[in-house]
């Protein structure tokens, strides 16, 4: 090989080394450029994932059914869990070990409850079972008389004769949960049954009424106190299966709810209302109505205690020389709604939101619905003891729940500190002046 070849052949492999180095800078910077997009569509990919995962949890908790001012579920179906302690036995102070009895049997029975409610509406409403560990709508818990009792003692009430327990929590008018209590009754001394007071039909089908009963308290659905074959009469009469089907009107307003009123009917005939506030009265707000006459109801009293209402209410209107303030319907749900309560009997309210309440002592629980700033229905539970329900003559402790219905939360006048079911009502001037500020057609 000559020498210049040999330079020649030097400088060309230079050459090759400088163009094969800008090929592979080039190589790289592409390889760079591609890999930041791929980054940047990864990324993008990611965050429109993530988009979509929150739009779905939107959706989940939007409400499907727009168009219902009544308390509801957003969405179908609604799932349920059953948790019926699987122990054979607990453990009773007095008694010492007790058999619990009947556990597989209420698991169909509450099975069969949810089923009935949905073929009741054609299919309208829709449940789904999940297993106890799962997220649900509504929880059925067992719990046994020991449990049932310190858990009913928080709500100063007692858990005998307790069948079941319903309950629900809202955000406005919407369900976000709702949670059923059972318990074995203790029929016998070292025995409790799950399946205490079963319904068995003359047809041999059972009717699992307490079941239907609570489920539909989970769904929204206040006592029917007025009509004794209603599935949501307050009380179960133990050897009578006198309720054999689910009321027609709570049936028309599950169709109606559940198709966001696409169905023809409504809910007037039931006492499912929309969202009921209570107001402490630590929040001082007074209530009004737009406007008299308004309209009102009893429920569940006696005769003595509807005559003392109903006196009250006269008595109001001739202090302030009005008539017809006041309209009084029979057996329907009105405007203002008075609920008599046995202070031992359905008293699960908070002691700290409910009007002189101690020991027992007559108290009033007021529940309100409000529209476009005015009070639109307003149900007051008056809770008597026994030597309340002795008085025959009307007192402040029913003037006191007639200012509660008309919306006077605030004012502290001598009628309404000096409580009590044996003092004659008298009007005070502070009050009487209060509600002309809140009324001024009162003053006319």
């Amino acid at each position: 090989m000559k020498e210049s070849d040999v330079y020649v052949i030097k400088l060309s492999t230079v050459k090759t080394i400088k163009i094969i180095g800008i090929i592979l800078i080039a190589v790289i910077l592409i390889w760079s450029w591609f890999h930041s997009q791929s980054d940047s569509s990864q990324l993008q990919t990611q965050q429109s994932s993530d988009s979509q995962i929150e739009n779905t949890s939107q959706i989940e908790i939007n409400d499907q059914f727009t168009n219902i001012k009544e308390q509801h579920y957003t969405h179908l179906p609604i799932t349920y869990s059953i948790d019926i302690p699987s122990e054979n036995y607990y453990f009773d102070t007095y008694y010492g070990k007790v058999a619990m009895v009947g556990r597989e049997t209420k698991e169909q029975d509450i099975r069969t409850a949810f089923k009935l409610i949905e073929n009741s509406t054609g299919g309208i409403v829709k449940f789904r079972e999940v297993n106890p560990q799962e997220e649900a709508d509504i929880h059925v818990i067992g719990l046994t008389p020991l449990e049932m009792g310190t858990f009913l003692s928080e709500y100063n009430a007692s858990s005998d004769g307790t069948l079941g327990l319903g309950l629900h929590e809202n955000i406005t008018n919407k369900i976000t949960n709702g949670t059923i209590y059972f318990q074995p009754i203790q029929y016998y001394e070292n025995t409790a049954l799950w399946t205490y007071s079963r319904c068995t039909l003359a047809n041999k089908e059972v009717f699992p009424d307490t079941e239907i009963h609570e489920i539909l308290h989970s769904l929204g659905f206040y006592h029917n106190p007025t009509y004794i074959n209603s599935i949501m009469f307050p009380m179960k009469l133990t050897n009578k299966c006198n309720v054999k089907n689910i009321d027609s009107e709570i049936i028309q307003c599950l169709r109606y709810i559940y198709s966001n009123g696409s169905l023809i009917g409504d809910c007037a005939l039931t006492n499912i209302p929309p969202y009921l506030k209570n107001y402490s009265l630590e929040e001082k707000k007074d209530l009004i109505w737009n406007s008299f006459p308004i309209t009102y109801s009893i429920f569940n009293c006696e005769s003595p205690e509807k005559y003392k209402l109903q006196n009250v209410i006269r008595d109001f209107e001739t202090v302030f020389k009005k008539k017809n303030l006041f309209v009084y319907n029979e057996n329907t749900i009105s405007q203002i709604n008075f609920y008599c309560n046995d202070t031992y009997y359905e008293n699960l309210y908070e002691s700290e939101i409910a009007d002189y309440w101690e020991n027992f002592q007559p108290a009033i629980k007021s529940y309100y619905v409000e529209n476009m700033g005015y009070l639109s229905r307003s149900d007051i539970h008056l809770f008597y003891p026994s030597d309340c329900k002795r008085v025959s003559y009307a007192s402040n402790f029913e003037l006191v729940a007639l200012y509660r219905a008309i919306g006077l939360r605030t004012e502290e006048g001598e009628d309404i500190k000096d409580f009590s079911c044996s003092y004659i009502p008298g009007f005070s001037s502070k009050t009487m002046s209060r509600l002309k500020e809140m009324y001024p057609s009162l003053s006319t």
